[in-house]
């Protein structure tokens, strides 16, 4: 994984991805090479190979695809019944008189600041004892 200001760099990305294309392609040209000189029917294995190539080739695009950042579950599990299930919210309105929306057009005094700052700072120890772990 790169890091820091190395970030973003996809260079080293690509020389890795060349070298795995010579690996890959080294080893179906020996493949092809075995299977042409020792195989009695040479179509039906390369066939069977070419299945087993693009099955291996889709399965490395499903797993290599998460520029998103989503998961497996998250991009194809609706595919196969395994996504995320989506709930329904209730909604309440509740309509606001207009007497109630208007505050009075003056400054708040002193007594209404006092009050806002007193309600913030009470503190009351709930009536509950809590156990401690040598009680339990």
């Amino acid at each position: 994984m790169v890091t820091g200001r190395n970030r973003g760099r996809s260079g080293d990305k690509a020389v890795a991805y060349l070298a795995v294309a010579f690996v890959v392609a080294g080893g179906i040209l020996f493949v092809s090479v075995a299977i042409l000189l020792f195989s009695p029917d040479p179509p039906r294995v390369f066939g069977i190979m070419a299945a087993v190539t693009l099955g291996c080739l889709f399965l490395v695009w499903l797993v290599s695809d998460h520029r998103d950042g989503r998961s497996l579950k998250e991009r194809y599990g609706a595919l196969i019944g395994l996504g995320p299930k989506k709930e329904k919210v209730k909604v309440k309105v509740k309509r606001v008189k207009r007497s109630e929306m208007e505050a009075p057009n003056r400054p708040p005094s002193v007594e209404d600041i006092r009050g806002l700052s007193e309600g913030a700072n009470t503190w009351v120890p709930s009536s509950d004892k809590r156990q401690s772990d040598a009680d339990c």
